[in-house]
């Protein structure tokens, strides 16, 4: 899962192995939550986390001074098929929750991918960001569908001090950044727009593994899909980087149960 060809390393830098950069290749967005569930508590004979670390008590943020989170340095995923299969199963006769469904997928994805109308004492959706870029990155690839400028910003320099949560306190968008890319297939020289595929990326400033992974990813695919309908390019690939995929301590029952690993208290 975690595997990095032609690099060495030696003995002195075993940790830059292990922790500050966690990548995984997956088939679909489920088979990319589960495995990353398990990985990140993996730990080592000696009961040591293998790919995260423990943060202690959040000291600024969601659940400050409540709980604490176990989390990679940073991570990478990157979902082959993610059409397939996008909504995050839970084994048949489990007393585990689903973390979400296709229903709530679709809601996530009308009501704050897309979607600008604010509920009670929300202070953004996601989509009243990515509206301003969406059409015009459009555009851009029906015009110009080989280039490195098809990105939607929706982090703000000013939110680290402006944007708050429901409690009041402040609270960033969690995703950042939205970048659309064609891998180009030619036929003898020509570009085979039919051919060719629509990848799609996305960052995390800070991620909820268990409960907002599948219902992000599985809204964002939506996203993915619908330009990709707009321009008339297949579905490619789908990338997702976080320097702050966590797991909190009060869902480290329900990840154990699903994984069916045991892991020290973090």
């Amino acid at each position: 899962m975690y595997y990095f060809d032609n690099i060495i390393f030696t003995p002195e830098a075993t940790y830059f192995m292990q922790n500050p950069l966690f990548c995984i290749h997956a088939k679909t967005i489920n088979d990319l939550w589960f495995r990353t569930l398990y990985a990140i508590l993996e730990t080592d004979e000696h009961g040591n986390f293998l790919n995260a670390y423990s943060t202690g008590t959040i000291q600024h943020g969601s659940f400050e001074n409540e709980q604490s989170r176990l989390q990679f340095s940073y991570f990478l995923g990157f979902v082959e098929y993610p059409l397939a299969d996008p909504i995050v199963a839970i084994p048949e006769g489990s007393n585990i929750p689903a973390p979400t469904s296709a229903q709530k997928a679709q809601e996530y994805f009308e009501k704050y991918i897309i979607g600008s109308e604010l509920s009670e004492n929300e202070t953004y959706t996601y989509g009243q960001r990515i509206n301003i870029s969406l059409f015009n990155v459009i555009d851009l690839l029906k015009k110009s569908p080989i280039n490195n400028q098809s990105i939607i910003e929706v982090g703000r320099p000013e939110d680290v001090f402006t944007c708050r949560g429901k409690d009041g306190k402040l609270d960033p968008p969690c995703l950042r950044l939205i970048t659309f890319k064609v891998i180009p297939h030619y036929d003898n020289g020509t570009l085979n727009l039919s051919r060719s595929k629509l990848d799609m990326s996305v960052f995390f400033r800070s991620w909820d593994l268990y409960a907002g992974m599948p219902e992000n990813l599985a809204g964002l695919v939506k996203l993915l899909e619908f330009v990709s309908d707009e321009v008339g390019i297949p579905v490619g690939h789908l990338y997702a980087a976080s320097d702050g995929l966590h797991l909190y301590a009060y869902q480290k029952e329900l990840a154990e149960l699903r994984t069916r690993l045991q892991s020290p208290k973090f």
